[in-house]
């Protein structure tokens, strides 16, 4: 995988991680399978090597236990669910029945997104710490979305799990 940057890159670590920028698909370490796909980032591109075992499936059943354990793990939790509710166990409630209503069925990485954007959006390193307490390494993310010459993004949560192979 490639990563490409506009500042020489020592490693990786949560202190490089902001809330600003190009992360659309959620916070995270942004990879790609494809080295034009990283010059878009900047003139420094990288090879990295990312050990990863769990990634957030794209299909499937979406987990409500484990969306609740990454909405009780977000900063601040107790006060934003009070927007949902008049207790926080009732915001909880109430934000749950609607999650499922306004994500895409039967796709985990969506319902996850949703929760970013809910309770984690100026909190990005936060969140990856999160993800990665419930098992996940990072998803995989197929681009353009159906263009030809597809490729792939990785978003990893863990940088103990990237490691630089090489300077381009």
């Amino acid at each position: 995988m490639y990563h490409g940057k506009s500042k020489p890159l020592k490693g990786f670590s949560y202190d490089f991680i902001t809330a600003e920028g190009n992360n659309q698909e959620g916070a995270g370490f942004y990879l790609t399978s494809d080295k034009n796909d990283a010059k878009k980032y900047g003139n420094y591109i990288y090879i990295v090597d990312a050990a990863y075992r769990k990634l957030v499936p794209q299909r499937g059943i979406k987990n409500t236990d484990e969306a609740k354990r990454l909405i009780l793990l977000a900063p601040d939790v107790k006060e934003e669910l009070l927007s949902w509710g008049d207790t926080s166990q009732k915001g909880l409630w109430a934000y749950m029945m609607g999650l499922d209503g306004f994500t895409k069925p039967n796709n985990p990485l969506d319902m996850f997104t949703q929760i970013w954007i809910d309770f984690y959006r100026y909190s990005p390193a936060e969140w990856m710490k999160a993800m990665v307490k419930l098992g996940y390494d990072g998803t995989l993310i197929k681009q353009p979305y159906g263009k030809k010459n597809n490729f792939m993004h990785f978003i990893a949560y863990d940088p103990k799990k990237l490691k630089i192979v090489a300077q381009l």
